[in-house]
């Protein structure tokens, strides 16, 4: 295998499948980049057991860049991503194996690796044919980040490590829980798939860096593997199996009082009040509501001392005079997720879940249970 290709298209395309190469695999193999010339293309890969990301790059955009010899090498990653980003900028690269050696030239610069041996690289995952669902990057994007935090960190429920995909008819949900917070984002979609899903953090947060939220992403699914592309682009990653847990029940369907408040007011409130939360175990934040319509947020400890606030509110229905506790940093996360100027906080009582909502919004809702008071 030979080709010759511009420095900075190489440096991009290693940019971006680096960040899911283990660097202690359980296959040894997978500590290396797979580079696979077909035709006119280079075709790099990276990835691990539940992940992986394949760049393609069509070397017939440049005049200078060409396929000299079809074939296929791995090589380290580590060694050659470092030694790629330390060439000049702007430089033609020809990089040829012969035997298992990787030979790397760039004007004066002339290195060799010890490949990695190809055949005992994982072969990539089939697509199933068709279009796959349609969906414009941003908005996957948008989804994801407006869910993906409020997963669990602890592996004790597998199925909660991860955000839940639900397809429906015209609609795609994404749905996220710890147990003692929910995320929930629904989107219009053209789709004819249904059933639901769940997808690893780890693949999310993968996506969200590598995918451009101006192009259309092609979605397609297996019963182990979802498939993302867009184009010269594609992410691979398992599903974690399981069913995931009836959000639905969990969700009050009333509220006894209902205020809506200047979102980034009223996160910085929270943060502040944080500072003395993070004390306590479940970073104990108390909320209360007086008939002045202020929000008072509170939070103490006997060895520091105690943080009193008072926010105004943009509007107040229902009963005016209550009290809650609540994880101080789960509503924090939640309040960033949001982007829109003014949220709305559902209350059912002292020992109901606050709902937070973009306001006038249904197709987002976030909801933190409530904790014992911290004094």
């Amino acid at each position: 295998m030979e080709f010759v290709i511009h420095s900075e298209t190489l440096k991009k395309a290693l940019n971006i499948v680096s960040r899911v190469v283990s660097g202690n695999p359980s296959v040894p193999v997978m500590s290396g980049f797979k580079l696979e010339g077909v035709k006119d293309r280079l075709i790099v890969t990276g990835g691990d057991s539940d992940i992986s990301i394949i760049k393609t790059i069509d070397l017939k955009d440049s005049p200078q860049e060409k396929m000299v010899e079809q074939g296929s090498l791995v090589v380290p990653a580590k060694y050659f991503h470092e030694l790629i980003k330390k060439m000049p900028v702007n430089s033609l690269i020809t990089i040829r194996k012969y035997n298992k050696q990787i030979f790397i030239k760039c004007g004066d610069i002339e290195t060799t690796l010890s490949g990695l041996n190809e055949e005992d690289y994982p072969a990539a995952a089939d697509v199933p044919s068709g279009d796959g669902i349609k969906v414009k990057g941003s908005l996957l994007i948008e989804m994801i980040k407006e869910t993906q935090f409020a997963a669990a960190k602890s592996e004790t429920r597998a199925v909660l490590t991860g955000v839940n995909w639900v397809f429906g008819e015209g609609e795609l949900t994404m749905i996220a829980t710890n147990s003692q917070r929910l995320a929930m984002r629904k989107a219009s979609l053209k789709t004819n798939l249904t059933g639901s899903f769940i997808l690893p953090i780890k693949a999310l947060t993968e996506l969200v860096h590598v995918i451009d939220k101006h192009d259309f992403i092609r979605i397609f699914s297996t019963e182990s593997m979802m498939t993302f592309q867009s184009e010269g682009l594609s992410l691979h990653s398992r599903l974690i199996t399981g069913n995931y847990p009836d959000i639905s029940r969990i969700i009050p369907e009333e509220a006894v009082t209902e205020v809506v408040v200047p979102r980034l007011r009223f996160l910085e409130g929270i943060e502040r009040a944080n500072l003395l939360a993070s004390q306590w175990k479940h970073n104990n934040v108390t909320l209360a509501l007086n008939m002045d319509e202020k929000i008072r947020l509170t939070s103490s400890t006997s060895e520091i001392g105690q943080i009193n606030e008072k926010l105004d509110t943009v509007e107040v229905e229902g009963d005016r005079n209550f009290k809650i506790s609540f994880d101080g940093k789960f509503l924090a996360e939640a309040l960033k997720s949001i982007q829109d100027d003014l949220v709305t906080l559902s209350f059912g009582g002292s020992l109901r879940p606050i709902i937070i909502k973009p306001y006038n919004k249904k197709n987002t809702i976030h909801l933190v249970s409530p904790v014992r008071a911290s004094s």
